[in-house]
């Protein structure tokens, strides 16, 4: 009972630090630094409490999620050096590849991709019609309606993450039984 607290626990704290960084990046197109830091500190305590207590759950070997990351880091890394990516998207989707393992890294990524598409086609339709009459200072839509290409794509990693978790089995009833 103990292993299935600690697991909601985590899941909890990286969800709620995940919707922070999305409602940032959709405020002022910042991902805070220590957000990302929490969501992957957390999997790693979760990881540790989970092992020390005789089962990990629905994780996969530790060996598969430091692939993950590796993998996740190095590539968005890329994508910030040619200035695709901001430094905060890159901090972000590495913080959640760690929580995937290896496996899911590539459901992890079509699913942001996807995301991040309906984002962009959300700003193209934002800055032609602008139909948001007073946006918020400074906001996503306040920049795009101004004339800006950008999209907050923390949404889409978080909304990426959200969707793998679900097909990962993190939050099914099944998952939960493990602990019990």
């Amino acid at each position: 009972m103990f292993s299935l607290i600690v697991y909601l626990s985590c899941l909890f704290v990286m969800l709620a630090y995940g919707a922070m960084s999305a409602m940032s990046d959709y405020k002022g197109m910042r991902i805070p630094n220590m957000n990302s830091v929490i969501i992957f500190s957390v999997f790693v305590v979760c990881y540790l409490l989970l092992w020390v207590f005789g089962s990990v759950g629905p994780f996969a070997p530790i060996a598969s999620h430091i692939l993950g990351f590796v993998l996740v880091f190095v590539g968005s890394f890329a994508l910030y050096s040619f200035r695709i990516w901001g430094a905060g998207d890159q901090k972000l989707v590495s913080a959640f590849a760690v929580w995937m393992g290896f496996s899911a890294i590539p459901m992890f990524l079509v699913y942001t991709s996807l995301f991040g598409g309906l984002l962009g086609v959300t700003a193209i339709i934002l800055k032609k019609y602008k139909p948001i009459k007073e946006p918020a200072k400074g906001s996503w839509i306040d920049q795009v309606q101004g004339g800006a290409s950008k999209v907050p794509y923390g949404i889409a990693i978080v909304l990426g993450a959200l969707a793998s978790f679900v097909k990962i089995g993190y939050f099914s009833v099944d998952t939960f039984r493990i602990f019990l």
